[in-house]
């Protein structure tokens, strides 16, 4: 499982976003007190950070008071074997909610294949033929928070106004899209992703 998950990490860890700009993207302040257990979970596990930070905006909206409707529970949503053994009230601690899921990544990467399909897909699925549809949502929301980071990085450097976030179609469904009413339109040099100011709510329902 670790070789496995090295081999992974190796080819596209190279070059990815800091995690603290994509979870400041995708959850605004909310994200900020995950970025240290994020990284730290990505390193032990060998998962990567980006689809972490990812997983934990589609899980909950980087919410740790978010219950699911199967009972799933802290900001990544665990249920059953996921959780590892430990209970809910154990898995209100933010870091070991963070690092339970990282770990539970990298067993179902191990499972069902190198690709981030088949490990994300396997979080949310008792077998690894599911949770297409969620792995296609973390994917999107990894693609946009990465495409949004450069592009703000671009404004910061030729001194211009950061506009405020449209959300592109593709994640709007599903409530994928946090809110942005009322948000201001931050200098350049605020931080990244201060106009995200989503509404919590479970989005998934895990099956496993």
């Amino acid at each position: 499982m670790i070789a496995l998950g090295t081999a992974i990490c190796a080819s596209r860890c190279a070059g990815a976003s800091p995690v603290g700009d994509v979870l400041s993207v995708l959850c605004g302040d909310r994200g900020a007190p995950f970025v240290e257990h994020v990284e730290s979970a990505a390193r032990r596990y060998m998962v990567h950070p980006v689809t972490l930070a990812s997983m934990l905006f589609v899980e909950s909206r980087c919410r740790m008071d978010v219950v699911g409707k199967a009972g799933e529970v802290c900001a990544m949503q665990l249920l059953g074997v996921a959780r590892n053994g430990h209970s809910k009230r154990e898995l209100m601690d933010p870091r070991l909610c963070v690092h339970t899921a990282a770990r539970w990544l990298s067993l179902r990467t191990s499972d069902c294949g190198e690709t981030s399909d088949g490990g994300v897909a396997g979080y949310n699925a008792r077998t690894c033929a599911g949770g297409k549809r969620y792995a296609k949502r973390v994917n999107a929301s990894e693609a946009f928070a990465r495409r949004r980071v450069s592009y703000i990085r671009r404004l910061t450097l030729s001194g211009n106004v950061v506009k405020s976030t449209t959300w592109p179609r593709y994640l709007q469904a599903n409530d994928v899209t946090p809110s942005t009413e009322g948000a201001a339109e931050p200098r350049a040099t605020s931080a990244m992703g201060s106009t995200l100011n989503s509404s919590a709510t479970s989005t998934t329902t895990p099956k496993r």
